[in-house]
């Protein structure tokens, strides 16, 4: 969906995996001119572990989600335990694998839901899924 389809600049909202953009542009007395364009939105892929020991290399659990405008993220523990939250989850705030008190959180299996939102879209897209600590 455009926002405004006379605009040059116009944002385009909610696309699918795969879309064909076509257009035609006209001015005044010049001949319409029409093109077209594939768009393919690859759908994240978030890692499964992460390995928070210090060495600089996959410290923090990174949802690679590089378009988002926000990340509202709540992590929990196997037995549901809120272990960590944040309302605005990105770069230089990602989860280095300790609880909300500082303490640091054994290796294991914790668990996310992830409210994203998208640039360009209207509806925040929701993830749910687990997480690995590997010391």
């Amino acid at each position: 969906m455009f926002d405004a389809d006379s605009k040059p600049d116009a944002m385009i909202e909610e696309l699918d995996e795969s879309n064909l953009l076509r257009w035609t542009v006209t001015n005044g007395v010049c001949p319409a001119v029409s093109d077209s364009m594939n768009v393919t939105i690859h759908p994240l892929e978030i890692v499964k572990g992460f390995t928070p020991n210090g060495d600089s290399k996959n410290d923090y659990f990174d949802l690679g989600a590089t378009y988002a405008e926000n990340i509202h993220i709540k992590i929990f523990s196997k037995t549901g335990t809120l272990v960590h939250e944040s309302e605005n989850y990105e770069a230089g705030s990602l989860w280095d694998g300790y609880n909300k008190t500082g303490v640091e959180l054994p290796e294991g299996t914790y668990f996310y839901i992830a409210d994203i939102k998208v640039a360009g879209r209207q509806k925040r897209v929701q993830f749910r899924s687990f997480v690995e600590i590997l010391r």
